[in-house]
C-alpha cells in the first residue's frame, strides 16, 4: 500500500511526471493554469473555483496493475491500456474515464483503511467497556443480543496480533476470560435461564461460547502471549471458591471447567478450541493442567462422545492430545512436559485412538488420520493395538477397492479420486496412499 500511495502522488502530475526536481507535494497538486492566474484580476473577496486534477493515466495503470489478481477482480477488473492511447480520441477518453473512476475509488478505500487503523484502539476500548457494562449489569448493555454482537466483532478484531496485544494492554483480557464463568451472566439469568432478544434466545452458554472463541483466537499458540494462560482471575468468577484447596482460577481452569460442566455442544467445541490455543506449545500450562485433572476430563468426554457417536468432538479431543504429546516428545518441551506425556500415553488413550479406527459410517478419513498420528507417538505403550491397526488396514483397503469397482469413472472426479466405502466419502488416491503409509509406520512402532 505504501508503494501504491507514493505512486498516487506521482500520478496527479502535469504531463508524464518527468520533472525530478519537483517535490512530492508539488507533484501531487494540480499545476497552476496561467490563463486563470497571471493575467486575471480577481477581487480579494472572491475565490476562483478549483481546477480538476490532471492525472498521469499510464502511471496510474502501472500502479493498479501491480495489485493481486483477487483485488483487481474485486474492483471490477483493470481496463487494458489501448494500443492507440493518445492517438484514438474515443478509445483514449473511454480508458481515461474508467481509470479515473477506479483511481478515485481506490484512493477513497485507502483513506478509509488508514482511518480505521487509527480508530482501532478506540474500537477495542469500546468493546472492553461493553463487556464491563455487561458484567456489572449497567444500563449500557442490557440484553443478550448486545453482548453477542460485541463478542462476535471482538473475535474478528483479535485475529490481528497487534490488536490482541493492545486488547490485553488495555485491560480487556481478564474481563473476557471472566465471561466463561456462569456467575458472569446474571444479566441473562435474572428472570430465568435465558433472555429473549427479538426473534432469538440468548443463553449464558451462547455468551460463554463466543468468549471461548475469542480467547482461542487471541492467543492462537503465540509464544509472546503464553503467560496470559496462567494469569489469575478474580475469585468472584471462580467455579470452586468454597474449596480452600482449589487450584488458582486461570484462563486454563475456566476453559477446562466450562468444557467439563456444560452439555452445550457449541460451548464444548469452542472451549476445546480455546484450550488448544492456550496450551499448544506452552509449557507454562502443563503442571497446572495436570493439577486440574485435565487428561481425565478429556478422556471422560471422549468416551461420552463415542457413546453418542459424536465423531467430530471425539476427533478434536484426540487431535489436541496428539499435539500436546508431540510438543513434549518431538519438540522436547519441558516444564512438566514429561509428566504430561505419561498422562496421555497409557492404555486408556491407546484404546481411545484405536476407537477412531473402527469401521463406522460416521468416522471420516480425517478423523482416522488423527487417531493414527496419535498412535504413532504413544503406540509403544499399547497392548493389543497392532491387531486392531492391521484389521483397520484390511477393512479400509477392501472398502476402497470395492468402491473403485462400483463407482463409474466420471463420478470419481479428476486425479483418480476414490471413495471410502465405509461411508461413501470421496478420497483422493494420494490421500489413501498417505493414510496406508501412516498405518505401516504405526505398526512399526507397536510391539504387539
Amino acid at each position: 500500500e505504501t508503494d501504491e500511495t507514493s505512486t498516487a502522488l506521482a500520478a496527479t502530475t502535469d504531463g508524464d511526471g518527468k520533472d525530478d526536481d519537483e517535490s512530492e507535494e508539488q507533484k501531487s497538486s494540480p499545476p497552476n493554469n496561467p490563463e486563470t492566474t497571471a493575467t486575471t484580476t480577481t477581487s480579494s473577496s472572491e475565490t476562483p473555483p478549483p481546477l480538476p486534477p490532471k492525472y498521469d493515466f499510464k502511471t496510474m495503470h502501472r500502479a493498479l496493475s501491480k495489485l493481486p489478481n483477487d483485488e483487481k477482480l474485486r474492483m471490477g477488473g483493470l481496463p487494458p491500456l489501448p494500443d492507440s492511447y493518445g492517438d484514438n480520441a474515443s478509445a483514449t477518453m473511454y480508458f481515461e474515464a474508467q481509470m479515473t473512476e477506479l483511481w478515485v475509488r481506490r484512493q477513497r478505500e485507502l483513506a478509509d483503511a488508514q482511518e480505521l487503523l487509527a480508530d482501532l484502539p478506540q474500537i477495542l476500548e469500546e468493546r472492553i467497556a461493553s463487556i464491563r457494562s455487561y458484567l456489572r449489569r449497567d444500563d449500557g448493555i442490557t440484553d443478550g443480543s448486545d453482548i453477542v454482537a460485541v463478542l462476535d466483532d471482538l473475535e474478528y478484531q483479535l485475529n490481528d496480533l497487534d490488536n490482541a496485544r493492545d486488547f490485553h494492554t488495555l485491560g480487556g483480557w481478564p474481563l473476557l476470560v471472566s465471561l466463561l464463568s456462569p456467575r458472569a451472566h446474571a444479566a441473562l439469568t435474572a428472570g430465568g435461564n435465558e433472555t429473549m432478544t427479538g426473534t432469538t434466545t440468548t443463553t449464558p452458554e451462547d455468551v460463554q461460547s463466543l468468549a471461548a472463541w475469542a480467547i482461542g483466537t487471541a492467543v492462537k499458540n503465540t509464544a509472546e502471549f503464553f503467560p496470559w494462560a496462567m494469569e489469575r482471575v478474580g475469585n468472584d468468577v471462580s467455579y470452586d471458591d468454597e474449596n480452600e484447596n482449589a487450584a488458582p482460577t486461570t484462563p486454563v481452569s475456566l476453559v477446562l471447567t466450562a468444557f467439563r460442566s456444560s452439555s452445550h455442544t457449541a460451548l464444548k467445541l469452542k472451549s476445546l478450541y480455546a484450550l488448544g490455543g492456550l496450551m499448544r506449545g506452552n509449557p507454562l500450562t502443563y503442571s497446572h493442567f495436570l493439577s486440574l485433572d485435565g487428561p481425565s476430563i478429556l478422556l471422560t468426554e471422549f468416551l461420552a462422545s463415542v457413546a453418542r457417536e459424536d465423531w467430530k468432538m471425539a476427533g478434536k479431543i484426540v487431535s489436541l492430545v496428539h499435539d500436546l504429546v508431540a510438543d513434549v516428545v518431538l519438540e522436547g518441551r519441558t516444564g512438566g512436559g514429561e509428566l504430561l506425556a505419561v498422562a496421555f500415553s497409557g492404555q486408556d488413550w491407546c484404546d481411545a485412538a484405536l476407537e477412531l479406527l473402527r469401521e463406522s459410517g460416521g468416522v471420516s478419513a480425517s478423523v482416522r488420520e488423527k487417531g493414527l498420528m496419535t498412535l504413532k507417538i504413544i503406540g509403544k505403550e499399547c497392548t493389543g493395538g497392532r491387531v486392531a491397526v492391521e484389521q483397520f488396514k484390511r477393512s479400509f483397503t477392501e472398502a476402497t477397492n470395492r468402491c473403485r469397482q462400483d463407482t463409474e469413472t466420471e463420478e470419481k472426479g479428476e486425479g483418480g479420486d476414490i471413495c471410502d466405502g465405509t461411508q461413501g466419502e470421496i478420497i483422493h488416491e494420494d490421500v489413501e496412499e498417505e493414510l496406508l503409509a501412516l498405518v505401516d509406520e504405526v505398526m512399526l512402532v507397536m510391539r504387539n
